[in-house]
Parts: structure tokens; sequence; C-alpha cells
């Protein structure tokens, strides 16, 4: 009965979770849902470069990542990383820390901007960007505001200690007039 599964790339690294990540894909596309990935760091691209991008090309509908990630998932430039992700697969999300969020759909590309902060700690961003951009996915926002609401997550979680956030996301959507 879900329309969206989220595949975390860190959970990639043990083999029950290459067989977990297809099984579960498969059955969510089969039942009329989208299955999204975050690539996780650059790191875990380099060591399943080859079955991340199976999984892009053929399993999941959205890819999220960095641009670290994607360069090395593809061992090129981004915007030719970000070519080769979006030819085989629907959405293509990239955050680019202080510069303004790419996502590619359809030949499209969207944008986010990023209004540039220091750090406190950046431990969580990626995954607060994902939970705020597959929630405007999840809820029929367009890719711009999905973008910027995956922004505003990401903003929210490095401005503190930790990778939770500590203020009402739903507060910072509206003030931001997404919702």
């Amino acid at each position: 009965g879900a329309d969206l599964l989220f595949l975390e790339g860190y959970l990639f690294d043990k083999p029950e979770g290459k067989t977990a990540f297809t099984e579960a894909a498969a059955r969510i596309k089969a039942a009329g849902g989208r299955a999204a990935i975050t690539i996780s760091d650059p790191f875990c691209a380099e060591r399943h470069r080859e079955d991340f991008q199976r999984l892009i090309a053929g399993d999941v509908d959205i890819a999220i990542g960095n641009e670290h990630e994607w360069m090395t998932l593809y061992e090129c430039d981004l915007e030719s990383a970000l070519a080769r992700a979006s030819s085989v697969c629907d959405i293509v999300a990239c955050t680019r820390s202080g510069d303004a969020v790419w996502v590619q759909q359809g030949g499209q590309r969207f944008q986010a901007p990023v209004t540039r902060v220091v750090p406190v700690d950046a431990t969580g961003a990626g995954d607060q960007f994902a939970a705020g951009f597959l929630y405007g996915l999840a809820t029929g926002r367009d890719m711009e505001t999905c973008a910027r609401m995956g922004v505003i997550c990401a903003a929210e979680v490095i401005g503190h200690i930790g990778p939770r956030p500590q203020t009402d996301i739903r507060a910072l959507f509206a003030k931001a007039g997404l919702i």
C-alpha cells in the first residue's frame, strides 16, 4: 500500500542489503509505487559503483546525492554524471553544498536556491534534504518546491549539533510559503 520507498545507500554495504534493495524496489514498483535511493557518500559510490549504477538505471525512480557522490559514482564531471543518471532515472537530485540544488526530470532542470551559512554540524544534512524532498514528492509538490523543502530541512539541521531537526519543519515550510 506504500507509494514511496526510500533506500539509504549506507545500508547497501551488507550482502543481505543488496538483495533487500532489489527486492523492495521491485515490489514497490509492481504495486504502482516509486523507489528512491540516496547515494550516501562518495565511499559508498566507490564501493558499490556498478550496483548503484544498475539500481539507478532500472530499479529506482528517484536518485539523490551530492555533487561529490555523483562525480564519484560516474567517474566524470558533474554535468556528465547528472546527464548519465537522468538519462536512465526519472528524477535525479543533486545538492551542491552552498550552491543551488539541481533536480533533473525529463530533460528539465529545476533549481532551489541555497542561503550560504557556516555549518555548526553537517551530520544529517543529506538525510534531511532527502526527507524534505521526498515529503514534497509524496504530497504532490512540483520539483522546485520539493527541492526547496529539502533545502529548508538540510539548513535547519546544519545549524546545530546533531542530525535531527530542533525546529518545527512544518512551520518553516509555512513561513517559506511552501504549504
